[in-house]
């Protein structure tokens, strides 16, 4: 792999479309079409997962590598480790893994590429967008479930 300075080729959180982190370093394998961006939150605080309130220090998780936009071509992933915290103010002192807008809890996808698979499913089928993006056709339904209404309330319009 070589490494870049992020700032020699310019990649910033605004035009990755996230938001609360700075780029830290860019890493790329171009034999294997693949770019990994590491960055790190931005956020002073950890808020609890139950109160909100700001917590403790109390290390990080585990480094999470999360699939992006492709760039020039190439598979991107975003690298992530989530810092954790400790609540002072709740009951048990519950921990709590940080969360950035950029990503749902468990999904192996950045939001912008999920909505970008979604797109893609305009006019096409799911096994299409599966195999264009060399994504589990399971994943794209999944995806679906999430996003899409299925319900029709005809009396709330």
């Amino acid at each position: 792999m070589s490494n870049f300075d992020s700032n020699a080729l310019n990649i910033t959180a605004e035009l990755l479309g996230l938001s609360d982190v700075t780029v830290v370093g860019v890493c790329t394998n171009l034999s294997a079409h693949k770019i990994i961006i590491s960055v790190k939150s931005t956020r002073k605080d950890v808020s609890c997962r139950i109160c909100g309130r700001p917590t403790k220090k109390q290390g990080v998780g585990r480094e999470l590598q999360l699939r992006h936009l492709p760039i020039l071509g190439q598979e991107t992933f975003i690298e992530i480790t989530p810092r954790r915290g400790k609540c002072e103010y709740c009951e048990g002192g519950p921990t709590t893994t940080e969360l950035l807008d950029g990503y749902e809890m468990n999904s192996k996808f950045t939001k912008p590429f999920e909505h970008h698979l979604l797109f893609e499913l305009i006019n096409s089928t799911v096994a299409d967008v599966s195999r264009k993006e060399g994504v589990d056709y399971h994943t794209v339904e999944a995806l679906i479930a999430r996003y899409v209404e299925t319900d029709i309330d005809y009396f709330n319009n």
